[in-house]
């Protein structure tokens, strides 16, 4: 099982690294949280973003979903770290 699972995360990771179109909604209502051991607060997108960066992965950011997703090979969605509603 622990093989099928290795399996699965390196095609996946292979597939996203092989991603030249990335889009990055930020969907969160503007919600941040403070980062551990700093006095800044931050975005969600702002540490998402910085992973795919340190990745090696150039990604488009917008917080207004486009019509046509068919443009972009993976798409990641931040949703806040709580409901605002």
């Amino acid at each position: 099982m622990k093989k099928i699972g290795l399996m699965l995360a390196v095609l996946t990771m292979f597939g996203l690294l092989a991603a030249q179109n990335v889009l990055l909604w930020d969907n969160d209502n503007y919600s941040s949280f403070q980062e551990p051991g700093g006095e800044d607060y931050f975005g969600c997108e702002v540490s998402l973003g910085r992973a795919l960066l340190s990745n090696g992965i150039n990604y488009t950011e917008t917080n207004i979903l486009p019509g046509n997703l068919s443009q972009y090979d993976a798409v990641f969605v931040t949703l806040g770290v709580y409901c605002v509603s």
